[in-house]
């Protein structure tokens, strides 16, 4: 069974806007497997609400999990994926889907 979570794990405000980043960890969970691999992700403006969507229209179920009580500001986003690209989806939706 493949199971997918997200998790808000903090956030990054950069210098000269008036925004941030919310950032996610994606955990992609194969319980045939003893492991189990985490994508760091960023998201704008909902990006979190449009990739549970868009794995929803492909009869993908998403857990979302809030556990974390204080979110630390993250540094390093320039290199994260957006989770609402249309890649990191299609990247998820092969990965759940392979055999």
């Amino acid at each position: 069974m493949k199971i997918i979570t997200i998790s808000k794990v903090g956030y990054n405000h950069p210098s000269q806007a008036n925004w941030s980043y919310t950032i996610w960890q994606v955990s992609l969970i194969d319980t045939k497997q003893p492991y189990h691999n985490s994508i760091t992700v960023r998201e704008t403006f909902g990006g979190d609400s449009r990739f549970i969507k868009d794995l929803a229209d492909n009869k993908i179920k998403v857990s979302e999990i809030r556990a974390v009580p204080q979110q630390p500001k993250i540094t390093g986003v320039s290199k994260m994926k957006d989770i609402e690209s249309r890649e990191f989806i299609n990247e998820v939706i092969e990965w759940y889907k392979a055999k």
